[in-house]
């Protein structure tokens, strides 16, 4: 029989971010369906969009996200994860994701809908496989695997 507070199922960025943050009150156990980078996140290509560079701002980002999906997203959520995400960039910078960089700065990609250049990537199109990396370097002990 399983013993735990808190059981997590699979192993992708989200439940590797809640695990780290859990850890720490709880007993945590993490499910995989193998190997804990078998995941769809560990093989995601994109990178993550924030409005971090001095010539971009979190409204214009909402902009951008709200025109690409025509409208449908729900303004409210699209304005916080938009206000969220520069963050949530600089909390993983500081948890040891290395983001692309050339002479110490960040690369920021354009691409898709967005106007501004706001794209980071890690390790080329292997962003996801190093957010998992480093989230995987993260997990303690005391979190069980199975």
């Amino acid at each position: 029989m399983l013993k735990t507070d808190i059981l997590i199922i699979g192993s992708g960025i989200a439940a590797l971010q809640l695990a780290t943050k859990l850890n720490q009150h709880y007993d945590v156990t993490i499910v995989t369906k193998g190997k804990i980078t078998n995941s769809n996140s560990y093989l995601a290509q994109g990178g993550i969009a924030a409005a971090i560079s001095e010539s971009d701002h979190v409204y214009d980002h909402a902009y951008d996200t709200l025109k690409a999906g025509e409208y449908f997203n729900l303004p409210f959520i699209v304005n916080y994860v938009t206000k969220k995400a520069p963050n949530i960039i600089k909390q993983l910078i500081n948890d040891g994701v290395i983001f692309d960089h050339i002479n110490q700065q960040l690369i920021l990609g354009k691409e898709g809908a967005h106007q501004q250049r706001r794209i980071v990537h890690a390790g080329g199109d292997a962003t996801g496989k190093h957010l998992i990396n480093s989230l995987i370097n993260q997990l303690d002990d005391s979190i069980t695997l199975t």
